[in-house]
């Protein structure tokens, strides 16, 4: 186990080293696609949760328009704006 664990950190030095940009990755509440988040903005969570899953509740309404990866608001088409 030590043995990959050192052959995979030389790796990833090796590929730090290289200045090419690295996947992000993240797994956080909020990470509702655009179309559904303006949905939720102009619906609210009662009448969102009422047209998408009924029973179910939609949790943390908040965090669900937290945008973990982008800023700035949707357009009309559910888009972000391109930088």
């Amino acid at each position: 186990m030590a043995e990959r664990r050192a052959r995979d950190e030389s790796r990833i030095a090796e590929l730090v080293g290289t200045g090419l940009p690295t996947a992000a990755f993240a797994y956080a509440d909020g990470g509702m696609h655009p179309s559904f988040r303006k949905l939720l903005r102009t619906m609210g969570p009662e009448r969102m949760q009422a047209m998408v899953s009924g029973k179910v509740e939609i949790s943390r309404p908040d965090a669900a328009l937290a945008d973990p990866f982008e800023s700035g608001d949707a357009d009309a088409t559910g888009s972000l704006p391109k930088r």
